[in-house]
C-alpha cells in the first residue's frame, strides 16, 4: 500500500555528479509527485540517464529539475516509461 506525503510536506532531493561536459541543459518539468514510491522512482529513473550533472526534486512545486548533456525530450520519454506525465515547466509558465 502507498503512503501519500503529509500535506505540507516539503521534500527536496538533489544530487551532484561532477565531471565534464561539452553542453549544459537546463530541464525543468512538472511532474505529479504524489507519494514517497512517486519519489523512488522518478530519482531511479533520472539516475540512470547518461550525461546528467545534477538533478533535483522538488515536492512542493511538484518540478523535477534536470542539469546535463540532456534534452527535455530525453527527460520526459524516461518518466514516461514509468509511468508519470511530465510537462515542460516553460509551457507552463508562458501562458
Amino acid at each position: 500500500m502507498v503512503t501519500p506525503a503529509p500535506p505540507g510536506l516539503h521534500i527536496t532531493t538533489s544530487c551532484t555528479i561532477s565531471s565534464s561536459f561539452a553542453m549544459t541543459n537546463v530541464v525543468e518539468l512538472k511532474v505529479g509527485l504524489h507519494c514517497d514510491d512517486c519519489i523512488k522512482k522518478i530519482l531511479k529513473a533520472i539516475k540512470k540517464i547518461q550525461d546528467i550533472e545534477t538533478y533535483n526534486v522538488d515536492t512542493q512545486l511538484n518540478k523535477v529539475t534536470v542539469t546535463g548533456n540532456v534534452t527535455a525530450e530525453q527527460v520526459i520519454r524516461v518518466l514516461h516509461k514509468i509511468g508519470k506525465n511530465a510537462t515542460a515547466w516553460e509551457q507552463l509558465t508562458s501562458n
